[in-house]
């Protein structure tokens, strides 16, 4: 569908003056969009790790070029938190209040890891993450993080017979296993078809 026949859809369902209404704030959108800077391309990894130390409700690890915070929010509840850079907007957990959980840090020589008495969190040299619980179960694995800009980028390997869902409006099957998603708002345009994205509604919880 080309832009023509866009403009005729809407003008068709939505009326001349309100077509004409929306012009200006599309502008004004595509102005600020266009100021964002581009994240840049270098990758930046963890490095190697300097020093731990144990805090209320978890730990607190340095890397060479990073920091990451473990932080028990409950028993079974564990907060990562990697530094430097900009912190998300925690929607999930705004105006909730947690009491304190406690914790051990483990430094075996070989191992490292901070645990609540149901949850372990095991941290590699390299920042890997491992998340086990109390009968030696994996419940998730987490490659060291790659800093680029203000962001970071976490991989984690699922399960075969492990199912995704979530991450806001999207054009494609319940389970998003095996797809690649952008956690971006944008306006399709009037219409739009199975594999496009992102859409209207990106929300970043699955």
């Amino acid at each position: 569908m080309n832009l023509i026949e866009q403009l005729a859809i809407g003008i068709r369902f939505l009326g001349l003056e309100r077509i004409l209404q929306h012009i200006p704030y599309a502008i004004y959108r595509d102005r600020i969009e266009k100021a964002i800077p581009p994240v840049p391309d270098t990758e930046i990894k963890p490095g190697k790790l300097v020093s731990h130390k144990a805090v209320p409700s978890g730990a607190e690890f340095v890397f060479e070029n990073a920091q990451l915070e473990v932080h028990f929010l409950k028993a079974d509840l564990v907060r990562v938190t990697w530094t430097p850079g900009a912190l998300p907007i925690p929607y999930a957990l705004a105006g909730t209040t947690y009491e304190p959980v406690q914790t051990i840090l483990h430094d075996t020589g070989m191992t490292l890891s901070v645990s609540s008495d149901v949850l372990e969190v095991f941290v590699a040299e390299d920042g890997g993450l491992r998340y086990l619980d109390k009968s030696g179960n994996l419940l998730r694995s987490e490659s060291a993080p790659t800093r680029k800009g203000n962001g970071w980028a976490l991989e984690s390997r699922s399960f075969a017979d492990e199912l995704i869902y979530g991450m806001g409006e999207r054009t494609s099957s319940l389970n998003l296993k095996g797809g690649s998603f952008r956690n971006w708002n944008k306006d399709p345009g009037g219409a739009y078809k199975r594999g496009d994205d992102p859409l209207y509604i990106g929300i970043p919880l699955y």
